[in-house]
């Protein structure tokens, strides 16, 4: 009877004081290092198949993460279809799809299609918990849809952009907000680095 309230708990976040500049330079970091590997991905692949790109990716995060032994935290034997789902939908299906998308359209526009996946989490997190956002929020995310097709719409019309390419990144978008529903509980329960080191782990066998 209180699995929705909890799916919501998990979906809203469990912090809820204003950020501080610490924080802010958390977001910033990752940001600049999530935003710059679509340049790199594009780099590699002047020597690199999509195949060696996607498990490289996978597998080096893995083996960085098993370092600290907080990631090494075994999760119980009822989450491990969740963990596995998770791995191929949120890291497996986007590291490949990435790397093929990148040889059909470019490392721009591959970064300014990613930045629907707040968006497209928020849909999904109303659908799963039937906890629509507030009107300051659904406004929120208008703005940012706007602000996507605004950047977008000029490298799709270019001759370099394949509707292939296209379709390959919607799909990693969409693995993974999906995921992002299977890690927040998950996240809470055995931490966070525990979670990305196992699904990394899944990604790099599948």
């Amino acid at each position: 009877m209180d699995t929705a309230p909890r799916s919501s708990a998990a979906v809203e976040g469990t912090q809820s004081e204003g950020f501080r500049l610490l924080d802010w330079g958390h977001v910033g970091l990752t940001a600049a290092i999530f935003g710059s590997a679509f340049l790199w991905i594009a780099i590699a692949l002047r020597s690199l198949s999509p195949g060696v790109i996607g498990f490289s990716r996978v597998a080096l995060g893995a083996g960085v993460l098993l370092l600290f032994s907080q990631a090494r935290k075994l999760p119980h034997r009822k989450d491990w279809t969740r963990i596995v789902i998770a791995g191929c939908l949120g890291q497996a299906a986007p590291a490949i799809l990435f790397a093929m998308a990148e040889q059909r359209i470019s490392s721009s526009l591959t970064g300014m299609l990613m930045s629907a996946i707040p968006m497209v989490t928020a849909v999904l997190a109303a659908m799963v918990t039937r906890h629509l956002p507030s009107r300051t929020r659904v406004v929120g995310l208008l703005i940012g849809s706007i602000g996507i097709a605004l950047l977008s719409l000029p490298s799709l019309r270019g001759a370099g952009a394949e509707v292939a390419g296209v379709a390959m990144v919607l799909l990693a978008v969409l693995g993974y907000s999906s995921a992002s529903m299977i890690y927040a509980p998950l996240q809470q329960r055995y931490g966070a680095i525990a979670v990305v080191m196992w699904t990394l782990a899944v990604a790099s066998v599948v």
